[in-house]
């Protein structure tokens, strides 16, 4: 009688666990569908943009095209595509006139806004986080005005980094290479650095405070060349052959000026 007792408890508590189970598997469901809300929240960096109803930031991926979305897989599974059943809803401060929505190949529907699909981040743990902007130059957070914010300053940089490898590479081989080589690889003293993977490239001041006072045998060019040709030959030395050092701005010579 005892082992009986034992047993439809058992069954009993089982039976209650798989309730419990269906439950709040039931209630995840519903959760997740429904209508999508578009908000606004606001940064000190990046001013007015969109969240999506639990308040986590929205992006645009610059690699879609007007109402189509090109992330998918992998993608997809970094970059959540904000997904609606029914109309999607216009928190405060959302222009409902820019909101819309686009099928995707697996016949869910996802947000738009200004025609472009919105995401979500994985790495943005938190309401507020906005760890997604920017990445790789494409992915970025959008205004309430629908713009990508960021995307103007980021095209910006990218001409004037190309425009400086450009003119930095005929300062350099007007200037540098009777030392150095045409490839960076050349050192006619001991002291003279091969600046092929060279690691103090990396810090610009250095760099720059190079190009202009001089270091050792390497005479000052500072006056022979304007802040542009210098934070132009710095960038192309910085980013030539293995190096990989990004942009030096005519800010940064300036200050060493």
């Amino acid at each position: 009688m005892l082992q009986l007792v034992r047993s439809n408890r058992g069954v009993s508590v089982l039976a209650l666990g798989i309730f419990l189970a269906l439950s709040l598997s039931l209630v995840g469901a519903l959760a997740q569908g429904g209508p999508a809300t578009v908000g606004v929240d606001e940064s000190d960096v990046y001013g007015a943009y969109l969240v999506d109803g639990g308040g986590m930031s929205l992006y645009l991926f610059l690699d879609d095209s007007p109402g189509e979305s090109a992330c998918y897989d992998a993608c997809a599974s970094a970059w959540p595509p904000l997904l609606t059943e029914g109309d999607v809803i216009a928190a405060e401060g959302v222009d409902a006139s820019l909101l819309g929505t686009t099928e995707r190949t697996d016949g869910t529907v996802q947000v738009t806004y200004g025609g472009w699909p919105l995401y979500t981040f994985v790495r943005d743990d938190a309401a507020g986080d906005v760890v997604g902007q920017g990445v790789n130059d494409v992915w970025y957070l959008v205004d309430p005005s629908g713009e990508g914010i960021g995307i103007a300053a980021s095209e910006d940089e990218g001409a004037t980094f190309a425009a400086f490898m450009d003119l930095g590479a005929r300062v350099y081989s007007r200037h540098c290479a009777v030392c150095h080589g045409d490839e960076g690889n050349q050192a006619l003293a001991s002291h003279t650095a091969i600046l092929d993977g060279y690691r103090r490239l990396n810090d610009a001041s250095r760099t720059v405070r190079a190009i202009v006072n001089g270091r050792g045998y390497m005479p000052a060019a500072g006056a022979d060349l304007t802040d542009e040709e210098v934070a132009a030959v710095a960038t192309f030395v910085r980013n030539s052959w293995s190096n990989d050092h990004g942009l030096v701005s005519l800010e940064e010579v300036e200050a060493v000026r």
